[in-house]
């Protein structure tokens, strides 16, 4: 008689924790998809952009836009980060799952382009705030053409890239000139800003790495020694970029067999980006022009997220 009152007390306490562990299943194990699209902007009155111009590198001269903007990313990832930084959650939307070569990493801001992702997301059991969107570009690459003034200017100091190579595949690219027309990574244009020394001979300055969104009321550069902080969760050294321009989202539980998508669209305003200057001769149109981002290029960029 007792082996029978045991083997049922067996039996309601398995059924019991079946049943817990069906409804938590129910309430964590959904699916979260992501869908980010990378718009770019020519528009003036649509962005807040304000006409400045540097005053270290000799007479302004002129303006680009680029009429191609491919960003390439190595990391891109949502954050739930307290105060403290003791229990950081979230996801990878790009990480070492995606291979180096995968067009996934691909941002066409001149397209217009949209990127489906399947990110691996840690159940929780609550409400998840993600108050931080963190991303490391590999390089931007762009393509414009030179005004006709350099025809005659063979050799451009500030323009020259240590590699002719350009395969949006790899991890690193270089950039090529066909008469007026060059295409080429960001390398040129960040150079001056974070390095005025460089002398464009292929030694580059640490320029910024990551970009961190989020928990912020401006935009400014930070330069972390790598200790872990709201303005460096990933705890990197060197240039970090912070800006104020992405909207706080919280995810809800994700019951199990359903699925919730994360929306999102990514900004890049590219006019004018490409800022030309006479250099130390001060002279226009010669070889040692330097060509650089517009000041504060990174207010340019915003993020925008919703789930349903």
């Amino acid at each position: 008689m007792k082996k029978i009152f045991y083997f049922i007390i067996l039996i309601i306490l398995f059924n019991g924790c079946k049943k817990r562990g069906t409804e938590e299943g129910n309430s964590l194990g959904g699916k979260i998809l992501v869908n980010i699209t990378y718009k770019g902007t020519t528009n003036k009155a649509s962005s807040n952009i304000k006409a400045e111009q540097y005053s270290q590198f000799g007479d302004y001269i002129t303006s680009i836009t680029p009429t191609t903007f491919i960003g390439k990313f190595l990391d891109m990832r949502l954050i739930s980060s307290g105060v403290d930084f003791a229990s950081s959650s979230g996801f990878n939307i790009i990480d070492n799952n995606t291979a180096p070569s995968s067009p996934d990493r691909l941002a066409n801001f001149s397209n217009n382009a949209s990127v489906n992702f399947t990110p691996n997301v840690p159940r929780f059991s609550s409400g998840l705030v993600l108050n931080l969107f963190v991303f490391m570009p590999m390089f931007y690459f762009q393509e414009f053409d030179l005004p006709s003034q350099y025809d005659s200017v063979t050799y451009l100091q500030y323009l020259t890239y240590g590699s002719d190579s350009i395969n949006l595949a790899n991890d690193v690219i270089g950039g090529l000139r066909n008469g007026r027309h060059i295409s080429g990574s960001n390398q040129p244009f960040m150079a001056a800003i974070f390095d005025s020394a460089w002398g464009g001979n292929g030694n580059f300055p640490p320029i910024p790495s990551n970009y961190v969104f989020g928990s912020t009321d401006s935009t400014y550069i930070f330069y972390s020694n790598g200790q872990f902080s709201i303005n460096n969760p990933l705890s990197q050294t060197g240039y970090i970029i912070r800006s104020n321009a992405y909207n706080t989202l919280t995810i809800q539980p994700v019951p199990e067999g359903e699925t919730k998508t994360v929306t999102g669209t990514m900004t890049f305003n590219l006019n004018d980006l490409i800022q030309i200057y006479a250099g130390d001769d001060n002279i226009p149109y010669t070889s040692d022009d330097i060509f650089v981002y517009a000041p504060n290029f990174w207010e340019r960029l915003s993020v925008n997220l919703s789930a349903n």
